[in-house]
């Protein structure tokens, strides 16, 4: 019912005696605000007011300690940067939210308080067809299929049709589902000729009817260049620091150095170190012995290095995507940051993380690269839109924060200056509290280019600096891709964690491999 589209009048609702009173009143509440039709003998009435019962008030004690806690293991971060009192902080903050998640768990279950809701016999829906059916459903939302014109669409989790067989028992069908359908996942092909939709929206010159092509980017090696030198003055620079670009590329150390010394990059350099010519050639020395010592950036555009590994995981971290352009005619990419997974964050491996991050920057890299040479003149920078709807205390996990850092620092240290501005929206009040962790690991110019705008204004906010058009429907504009109000699976929006058999992968990735 959350989920489901605008159109949906009709759905099917089935209810257990186990399913959680606040989920049943919930679900009745959305029905009726929607006018959703709505089929079964267990839908409670709306409105209806159940007690907490002991073990619920209890709960709600307990969960008001736990996020003072919480909180106060946040500050004593910032002061005593993981010391004894932090740590002891961390401790009380997780046994207080176990505790909470028991005594939930104990009156949900109606143990105290929790009237018995009668069962429809008829609604008795086998459990291996609902979980086939709702698998089948969620593939597109977890971006793991691209939809097609008879495949399940993601709204059919909660949309669905009863038949009887043959013999009077109940299976599940999608409402609009055939038989027949078809692989739509090229980017999970062995042969691995094609990247995932992610990368690849800036080939639309228009919001997409449809996923774009998916092609890989054309072979190069880490040396050549990505703009040519006739392109300098196009740079959105001032006299002065075309100068210095010159003055760095002259340089001995980066002379020296592998790696492109065209105009675009040797000004990313130069800006990462605010004009200093000698910081920044000692910044492009070290990061470009590092790129080409590890090998993976090389390995990527030459296409001789196995990523099908992270091929598999793009549907899952990073949530993000480029799509669209800003106003001043620069790449978007958006971010619904709240959608990424920080059990996954803090399970995975940090050296498969690093490896995955170059892997990324790395395609975004080349994403901006084919742009350019479409248009004719540099387009050096993108704008991120990072969307926060859904953020809360799950995602302060202290165990993921240290990778978080280290795929920050990867980025800021070895790929600089590719973001020239990043807009935060429905930003929800926690927000300022994860910032204030979060931003440590930036750079000041980076952490300079960062606005945060609230649920109310963010619809305001972006059109002052993307084109309605290329705004997703879910956050007001009206760009949405077959259905999906978000432009999924263009944009990744996964539904719960990495598979499991994906992540014992990658937690037997080799530690010499990564970065």
């Amino acid at each position: 019912l959350l989920v489901a589209p605008p159109s949906t009048r009709r759905c099917l609702l089935t209810l257990t005696p186990r399913t959680p009173p606040l989920i049943s009143r919930a679900c009745a509440g959305e029905a009726s605000r929607r006018r959703v039709e709505v089929h079964g003998s267990c839908m409670p009435k709306v409105g209806t007011a159940e007690p907490l019962g002991l073990l619920g008030v209890l709960a709600v004690a307990a969960l008001a300690a736990a996020v003072g806690i919480r909180l106060l293991a946040l500050e004593l971060e910032l002061v005593s940067h993981w010391g004894a009192g932090h740590a002891l902080a961390a401790v009380l903050s997780t046994a207080a939210l176990k505790a909470v998640q028991w005594l939930l768990r104990r009156n949900w279950a109606g143990s105290i308080g929790a009237p018995s809701v009668p069962t429809d016999p008829k609604l008795d829906v086998r459990r291996d067809a609902w979980a086939l059916a709702k698998e089948k459903s969620l593939q597109q939302v977890r971006g793991s299929t691209a939809p097609g014109e008879n495949q399940p669409r993601w709204w059919h989790a909660c949309c669905w049709r009863l038949s009887e067989d043959d013999e009077g028992s109940c299976t599940v069908a999608c409402a609009s589902a055939a038989a027949a359908t078809r692989s739509a996942t090229p980017w999970l092909d062995v042969d691995g000729a094609s990247l995932h939709p992610k990368f690849c929206g800036l080939r639309l010159a228009e919001p997409p009817t449809s996923l774009p092509p998916l092609r890989r980017f054309p072979l190069q090696t880490l040396e050549a260049s990505a703009a040519p030198e006739a392109w300098a003055p196009l740079l959105p620079c001032s006299p002065e620091e075309l100068r210095l670009t010159g003055e760095l590329k002259a340089h001995p150390k980066v002379q020296g150095a592998p790696g492109p010394k065209d105009p675009v990059t040797m000004l990313r350099f130069l800006r990462a170190r605010k004009c200093r010519l000698e910081a920044a050639a000692e910044m492009y020395a070290r990061a470009m012995a590092w790129r080409a010592g590890n090998g993976i950036e090389r390995g990527l555009r030459l296409n001789t290095l196995d990523d099908s590994l992270h091929r598999r995981l793009d549907a899952y971290w990073p949530p993000t995507a480029l799509m669209g352009c800003d106003l001043d005619g620069d790449p978007v990419y958006w971010n619904r940051m709240a959608l990424g997974s920080m059990e996954f964050l803090a399970a995975c491996p940090a050296h498969f993380l690093g490896r995955h991050e170059v892997y990324t920057v790395t395609r975004i890299l080349q994403a901006l690269e084919e742009k350019s040479l479409v248009e004719g003149r540099p387009r050096m920078y993108m704008t991120v839109v990072v969307d926060l709807a859904g953020l809360g205390f799950q995602h302060l996990n202290f165990k993921a924060a240290p990778k978080y850092k280290h795929v920050v620092r990867i980025m800021e240290d070895n790929f600089p200056e590719l973001v020239k501005r990043i807009v935060v929206v429905r930003a929800p009040r926690i927000a300022s509290t994860l910032w204030k962790v979060i931003s440590q690991f930036f750079d000041e110019g980076t952490r300079n280019k960062i606005f945060i705008a609230d649920e109310r204004s963010t619809m305001e906010t972006l059109t002052k600096i993307v084109d309605e058009k290329w705004i997703p429907k879910a956050l007001g504009g009206s760009c949405e891709l077959e259905g999906s109000d978000y432009c999924a699976p263009l944009i990744p929006a996964p539904m719960g964690g990495v598979p499991e058999k994906l992540l014992a992968e990658l937690l037997a990735f080799p530690a010499s491999e990564g970065c």
